[in-house]
């Protein structure tokens, strides 16, 4: 905003400068002051006028050009845009350039004689309005920064708000037309503290809701991808609930080793010895002596077998829900009112203009806990007679964030809590002896994933 009117209006956002800038021998007092790592004496601020007395002709002449239409051309204009100027890049040669502060006051004044003169000029109140309403802040307050031109009226702010929330909406239903689009959510917990306590036992102040974003899944290629939701639903959950349906055994290590086959390589070497070698490199250039630094460049970038493209993602916020997704039941309501307002799901159950997924994976993500949740929740709505009741199009994902955890906590019971493991000097507490010595018994006992 402060570049577009210092664009369009140089001659007033120059005039602006100065006047909030009207004493330069203070301002250069207060930034040798600064400099030093001290604040402005108590005599300087009352040294500091009330009126702009030392540019009185400046500013004279610069009223005067600024009546005068700009297709003509006169000494008097001249003058007094040259006298701007020339104080303007005076004072900045002083204090060092326009600060911040000076800057989003400029805005302010412009906004509130920009407002006064078109009320459709409201860019700045209607952000500040918006931001009011955002932070809860009384219709007194609001009425008042609307009266002295810093905000819009609160009905506006009411109007703004639902406007805001009527695109978000539609913003929400278009992206939920994309297959290809990935669902999380967790607890929201609010303290809404009262103002003010009555004779009565005072309610919990505490109040959990739901709050949930959808990303799109912009790295996927093709939304034939998230197909087949009844095949994966009828190998999963079909042998949980139906003991006479054969189980389908979970992939060995060596099938998802070979996921990728391996080739011939020059080296001789495999994929993952490959990779040790440029490891060990790249420690060595990065962490070794600084004479590796010099081969930085010729390091280069590991072996890519499947790279996922990067583009960006984007997370479309959606409204929170009055749900505390705690039980299976909880985190059904909580998944219906977020498939409710992206507009997927059966259409006879829901409003006009749902989408049905049909055989299209949907899929969730959360904490391990909504895994299980989900998963008791899928069982017990098994024997629904539609596919969309089933929650056949539900797919759980764990979350990076708890999948660490769960690596994290896979090594501390796998290297740490055997004691024969704590013996061998080659292990992973022998490493930590040397990294952390003063350590290696808070490790051993209860580190936390933190």
């Amino acid at each position: 905003m402060a570049k577009n009117i210092s664009q369009l209006a140089p001659r007033l956002w120059s005039l602006l400068d100065l006047l909030l800038s009207a004493n330069e021998e203070l301002i250069y007092h207060r930034e040798q002051k600064r400099k030093q790592g001290t604040g402005t004496s108590s005599s300087q601020k009352r040294a500091c006028p009330a009126v702009l007395s030392s540019f009185d002709g400046e500013l004279e002449m610069a009223a005067a050009g600024s009546n005068i239409p700009e297709n003509e051309e006169t000494p008097q204009a001249s003058e007094a845009v040259s006298a701007v100027e020339g104080w303007y890049k005076a004072l900045n040669e002083v204090v060092g350039g326009s600060p911040l502060s000076r800057r989003k006051k400029k805005v302010v004044c412009v906004s509130i004689m920009m407002q006064s003169t078109n009320q459709q000029c409201d860019a700045l109140q209607g952000s500040v309005g918006v931001f009011l309403h955002s932070c809860g802040v009384s219709d007194t307050v609001c009425t008042f920064l609307a009266h002295v031109g810093l905000s819009i009226s609160t009905s506006s702010i009411n109007e703004a708000v639902k406007r805001l929330s009527k695109d978000a909406s539609t913003k929400i239903r278009e992206q939920g037309k994309d297959p290809l689009t990935l669902y999380a959510y967790d607890n929201l917990d609010i303290d809404l503290k009262h103002s003010m306590t009555g004779v009565k036992k005072a309610q919990d102040s505490l109040v959990h809701l739901t709050m949930a974003m959808m990303l799109p899944l912009n790295h996927v290629a093709s939304a034939n991808a998230l197909e087949g939701a009844k095949k994966v639903w009828k190998a999963t959950v079909e042998p949980r609930v139906d003991p006479d349906v054969s189980k389908t055994l979970p992939p060995t290590i060596e099938q998802l080793a070979n996921v990728h086959p391996e080739e011939n390589h020059s080296s001789g070497l495999n994929r993952h010895e490959r990779f040790r070698v440029w490891k060990y490199l790249e420690d060595l250039v990065k962490d070794g002596p600084a004479y590796f630094r010099k081969f930085c460049q010729q390091l280069g970038n590991p072996e890519m077998v499947e790279a996922i493209p990067i583009k960006k993602t984007t997370q479309i916020p959606m409204a929170a829900m009055d749900v505390k997704p705690s039980s299976p039941g909880e985190n059904g309501d909580a998944l219906k009112k977020i498939f409710q307002q992206s507009g997927v799901g059966n259409p006879k159950d829901t409003i006009p203009g749902t989408k049905d997924p049909k055989d299209t994976i949907i899929l969730v993500c959360r904490d391990l806990l909504t895994g299980q949740h989900l998963q008791s929740l899928i069982d017990s709505h098994s024997e629904e007679d539609i596919s969309w009741r089933q929650l056949k199009n539900v797919n759980f994902n764990l979350g990076l964030f708890h999948l660490k955890m769960e690596c994290a906590d896979t090594i501390y019971k796998t290297f740490i809590v055997p004691k024969d493991g704590r013996l061998d000097k080659t292990l992973l507490m022998a490493l930590v002896a040397l990294l952390r010595p003063k350590e290696t018994g808070k490790i051993e006992s209860n580190p936390g994933f933190r």
